[in-house]
């Protein structure tokens, strides 16, 4: 995209992405962590996970 006519755009998505980036959205290095054992463990003890009853498969 070297045309002239989307030098604005570019520019506004560029200043917009590091905003962004200042704010500490759209880097991932800001992902979540994933679920330990034991977290996923209290999840199915709660009935959240696996096999339950259809109000638990609509609500998650």
């Amino acid at each position: 995209m070297s045309d002239h006519r989307f030098k604005h755009s570019r520019n506004v998505l560029q200043a917009k992405a590091i905003d962004l980036k200042e704010k500490g959205l759209g880097n991932k290095a800001m992902r979540s962590d994933p679920f330990t054992s034991e977290e996923i463990d209290i999840l199915y003890h709660n009935r959240l996970l696996g096999k339950g009853t259809d109000t638990f498969r609509v609500n998650s």
